[in-house]
């Protein structure tokens, strides 16, 4: 009986630990924004690299407090468009495309990280929330990786985990090229 006991503990355990999220990897970085803002662009930031972006390649780069990393310009849309469309903005990476607001505890931070010719840079979207309600529901980072311009999206602290915005209700998540096709 203690051995079953004992078992049922370790597997009890075991299960929690694979289902629980690893703890958030919080960046250090340059702040491109802090403090409470709605439908702000920041930019031109340096990238540290070449980066190319379907077939155009650029050493600067553009945030929103709204979710979208850009190339070439930036822009304060706030209302989610569906990819692709010509209509602007045009030319990002959509990572959580919605009416977002930076909470009043969040900030938006890039860094350039690793050696030529593997860096990465990484652009980390804290305690963001929805407007006009901000109390924040997550965070999420869009990482560009030198020499393979692999574009790589993640979710990380999603804390809202009732509204269905939180899950992408209203959000759109995508890429789209200079000429919005």
């Amino acid at each position: 009986m203690k051995y079953r006991f004992i078992l049922l503990i370790v597997f009890t355990l075991t299960v929690i630990s694979s289902f629980s999220q690893p703890p958030e990897v919080i960046y250090q970085g340059t702040v491109a924004r802090s403090g409470f803002i709605n439908n702000g662009s920041y930019g031109p930031f340096n990238i540290g690299f070449n980066f190319t972006f379907f077939g155009n390649t650029y050493t600067q780069f553009y945030v929103t407090s709204n979710g979208l990393v850009l190339f070439g310009a930036g822009s304060t849309d706030g209302t989610e468009d569906p990819i692709p469309t010509a209509a602007t903005p045009n030319n990002f990476i959509a990572a959580f495309w919605d009416d977002l607001t930076v909470d009043g505890s969040g900030n938006i931070l890039y860094t350039t990280v690793g050696a030529s010719p593997n860096r990465k840079l990484i652009i980390q979207s804290r305690n963001m929330g929805f407007y006009p309600f901000p109390p924040f529901f997550g965070t999420f980072s869009v990482i560009l990786y030198e020499t393979t311009n692999v574009v790589q999206v993640q979710y990380r602290l999603i804390v809202d985990k009732v509204s269905q915005r939180a899950h992408g209700s209203s959000a759109t998540i995508g890429l789209e090229n200079a000429d919005g096709t």
